[in-house]
């Protein structure tokens, strides 16, 4: 992020430190709305894979009100790199 746009990448951290072991009536409870949905009605999101537009996983986004805004494209250096988390 950008020097003083770290709110997404703190906000998401918060969330994620949450184990799975935590009720979700706790987890709600305990926090604040995120600071996104605090500040402005919508946010910009850039997703990758199935999500994308006209991917398997689009419905989900758009089902939650998503507009499609354009395409961008990485630095060159950019890399994804898949976690073998399964």
């Amino acid at each position: 992020a950008n020097a003083h746009e770290d709110a997404v990448l703190v906000d998401l951290a918060r969330r994620l430190s949450v184990t799975a072991s935590v009720p979700q009536a706790v987890i709600s409870s305990a926090f604040d709305p995120a600071w996104s949905e605090r500040v402005a009605p919508s946010v910009e999101l850039a997703v990758c894979g199935a999500p994308m537009r006209r991917g398997p996983l689009t419905h989900e986004l758009s089902e939650r009100g998503a507009r499609w805004n354009g395409e961008v494209r990485t630095a060159a250096s950019y890399r994804l790199v898949a976690l073998d988390t399964t």
